[in-house]
């Protein structure tokens, strides 16, 4: 699950050349489309990848981050693990 949730840093640093993504809200959803179309060829299930963008660009809108964030590997993979953790304990709940 986390290699998936993982898998939009490539998207952060595709758009961190694009100003303050976080105070714009074409730049966010730029984000979560681009974040989309990286996972769209990696066998992840179409709703995972849209749980995982639409948390990834909360995250981000949430923190203001910007280009320079976004090019910050430690701050991306912290996103990812928090979106990770949070929407396995989302499907643990629903399972149980």
């Amino acid at each position: 699950m986390t290699k998936y949730v993982l898998s939009i840093v490539p998207a952060c640093v595709l758009l961190a050349s694009c100003g303050n993504i976080a105070d714009s809200e074409e730049m966010m959803t730029a984000f979560a489309d681009s974040c989309k179309q990286g996972m769209a060829g990696q066998d992840i299930p179409e709703a995972l990848a849209e749980k995982t963008c639409e948390c990834s660009a909360g995250k981000v809108k949430e923190q203001e981050l910007g280009p320079m964030d976004m090019l910050d590997e430690d701050k991306m993979m912290a996103i990812g693990e928090e979106c990770a953790a949070e929407i396995i304990a989302e499907m643990d709940a629903d399972a149980g």
